[in-house]
């Protein structure tokens, strides 16, 4: 039977260190399964034969160069077979007791992706064990790894150790000398960066956790003794080069300088920091700021919306407006979120109600004082940039969520949009296009120039999606919890299940899919999840083309992360997009994509790759695809693989919230 822990202990010229903490390890008997890998990093110290006498069931790695604690530690977490991995340094003593309470707790809550014990000193004294980010503004190294702490006296060690010891709970880092580490979540952060060469690689680590929607935890009850090595001053010169050059690169990735943070810096934990501070010490207030969508249904700029407003909250003094009565408004106001129901907001054009909706914003932006207006979605973008230049608002920014004119308009409404949008670009200080594609067609058709045009890709928080798809092991066929009797497909000659999640409008062409399902061969089934005007075409067609039965209309749905995991198959038929969240979502939970090569999906969907991408408006090429999918299980596994590890990688919200608050940062006066 496979252990359930590896202990991963790296040495380097310490052989008597490590004797001692597998002694530990051995000491108490056996409570948790173990196995053990020593990596040798370079030794030359002859005495490291005496492992094979201590723990005679311990594999050595043996490197002829120190390749860097980074690397040296995934080469050994590589080799591990256990759930968990532990890491641990020569110079660490554990005893099984300890571990076994570090286990429990990472049994008992699986979000957390790595947990640390206390560490103490053989004399009893307490070390640094972890770390939460300081509460006072304005420390430019607030990470800075504890082995330079010494170099800068004013981080005060109040701060450093601003937590209760007392009781497990979330830390924004732990320090190397002992993790256990989930495998799981290891694999999905893509190992420790080898970039670091020896240092901050474990803080790295906590940090690219916390962004990906996993949690650092630290459990007071477990106690690690950690006796330092003393180290030669030519050994220690080698070190500290190396640590400096690390450091840089770690600071560099994470955006920190060494000034002080300005207003809308953002801190890793994927919200943005806390204004910065006056030369007179006194905060300023936080700026006011306006998120304006057109409607508050549910869909794709809503939920940026809500992401953006929820994150930056703690830094900036966030209200949304929005059209009445939709789902929008109660999730904001569940966040503790202010809105603002704007009536008459709507999407059809309406010249006098239009004209009523602009003077209203114009009266209450001037009123409300904000510092910036942040517009998405095409009337909302129009009327709030206008209304925010006579209201007098310093700052105006836009988020095309993709541009109308991209779609299939009448060739003079696409005219009087494309002058529209001009006018509105001059009214701008930054344009926010979801993809590159789009800021390319901004550029072709005129609108901005060059300088106010960026692109940030939309974010998903990956933590319901990735939980979702956990554990999807399509060869094992289980119960549907979509329709009865249905089973999620996988093997050979299994049904394979296939789901498209989106608005039924044209847009999204709900029809095409329709129309290529009826050229898919087998016992396989459709599900459409969404709710829109053409609802009636599509149950029509279902009937007409006799596909009652192999397609299901399941209507807009709460439970989407979960019914992604009953799938095997997410197809989208759009004849023109910005850039989708349902195919990030469906990718961070595992399933190969089938999609339109329109607008940014080429930008999240690499052809061959992480799914297959097919001309817009073709049935046949979109049932070709879907068939290679639902014939192929292996093909699906890789393609899914790929697109998990792709989507949680670029198109996180925590990554989609940075780049914002930079953006906010650049255009934001900094307060004086």
């Amino acid at each position: 039977m496979t252990s359930r822990v590896t202990a991963v202990i790296l040495t380097w010229n310490s052989a008597s260190f490590v004797t001692r903490a597998l002694e530990s390890l051995a000491r108490e008997g056996e409570r948790v399964p173990l196995d053990v890998i020593v990596v040798d990093n370079g030794s030359t110290d002859p005495s490291l034969e005496i492992v094979a006498t201590v723990a005679p069931s311990a594999r050595v790695i043996r490197n002829e160069v120190n390749l860097g604690v980074a690397q040296a530690r995934n080469q050994g977490a590589r080799a591990a077979g256990g759930e968990y991995i532990l890491f641990l340094d020569s110079d660490a003593e554990m005893t099984q007791a300890s571990l076994e309470q570090m286990v429990r707790f990472l049994d008992a809550h699986p979000r957390v992706a790595i947990v640390g014990p206390k560490l103490v000193y053989p004399d009893g004294r307490l070390q640094y064990s972890c770390r939460k980010f300081p509460t006072v503004p304005g420390k430019a190294l607030r990470l800075l790894p504890l082995a330079w702490r010494r170099a800068v006296p004013w981080v005060a060690d109040e701060e450093m150790l601003d937590l209760d010891r007392s009781r497990p709970q979330p830390v924004d880092y732990l320090i190397g000398a002992c993790q256990l580490v989930r495998r799981q979540a290891l694999e999905a952060l893509g190992w420790l960066d080898e970039r670091m060469f020896y240092g901050p690689e474990d803080v790295d680590l906590c940090l690219r956790a916390w962004q990906a929607g996993w949690q650092v935890c630290y459990l007071p009850q477990a106690v690690v003794m950690h006796a330092e090595q003393r180290r030669t001053h030519r050994r220690l010169d080698r070190l500290t080069w190396r640590h400096s050059r690390a450091l840089a690169y770690y600071f560099w990735k994470h955006r920190y300088v060494w000034r002080r943070p300005r207003v809308g810096r953002e801190s890793p934990r994927g919200s943005a920091g806390r204004a910065g501070v006056s030369e007179a010490g006194e905060s300023p207030a936080p700026a006011a700021i306006l998120h304006l969508v057109t409607l508050s249904e549910w869909g794709g700029a809503q939920a940026c919306v809500l992401a953006l407003a929820r994150g930056l909250a703690p830094a900036y003094n966030v209200t949304v407006g929005c059209g009445p009565g939709g789902p929008l408004v109660g999730r904001l106001r569940a966040e503790g979120i202010r809105v603002v129901e704007v009536p008459l907001l709507a999407r059809s054009p309406s010249p006098l109600a239009d004209f009523l909706v602009l003077w209203r914003l114009a009266r209450w932006m001037r009123a409300e004082r904000f510092a910036l207006v942040h517009c998405h979605s095409t009337k909302a973008g129009l009327l709030g940039r206008f209304a925010a230049v006579l209201a007098g608002v310093p700052v105006r920014v836009f988020t095309a969520h993709g541009w109308p004119f991209a779609g299939w308009w009448h060739p003079v409404l696409r005219w009087a949009v494309v002058r529209a949008e001009r006018l509105a670009a001059r009214a701008s200080t930054a344009i926010i296009c979801v993809s590159e594609h789009d800021r390319r067609l901004a550029l072709q058709m005129g609108i901005g120039p060059a300088s106010k045009l960026r692109v940030i890709h939309n974010g998903v928080d990956p933590r319901r999606y990735v939980a979702a798809g956990v554990g999807r092991d399509p060869g094992s066929p289980s119960p549907s919890a979509v329709g009865p009797g249905i089973v999620r497909g996988g093997e050979a000659g299994r049904p394979c299940r296939v789901v498209s999640v989106g608005r039924l409008t044209h847009q999204k062409d709900p029809l095409t899919l329709l129309h290529a399902w009826r050229l898919v061969d087998g016992p396989h089934r459709l599900a459409i999840v969404g709710e829109g005007p053409i609802r009636g075409m599509l149950e029509a067609e279902i009937e007409r083309s006799g596909l009652v039965g192999r397609v299901e209309l399941l209507g807009a749905r709460d439970d989407v992360p979960r019914l992604l995991g009953e799938f095997d198959v997410f197809a989208l038929a759009s004849r023109w997009e910005g850039l989708p969240l349902a195919i990030i979502e469906a990718m961070m939970c595992g399933l190969p994509v089938v999609a339109t090569r329109v607008g940014g999906i080429p930008e999240v969907v690499h052809d061959g790759e992480t799914g297959i991408l097919v001309p817009a408006g073709d049935p046949a090429a979109l049932a070709r695809a879907i068939q290679r999918f639902v014939d192929d299980p292996a093909l699906r596994h890789r393609a899914g693989a790929a697109g998990k590890d792709r989507a949680l990688q670029w198109f996180t919200e925590v990554r989609m919230l940075r780049e914002t608050a930079d953006v906010y940062q650049d255009v934001i006066p900094a307060p004086r």
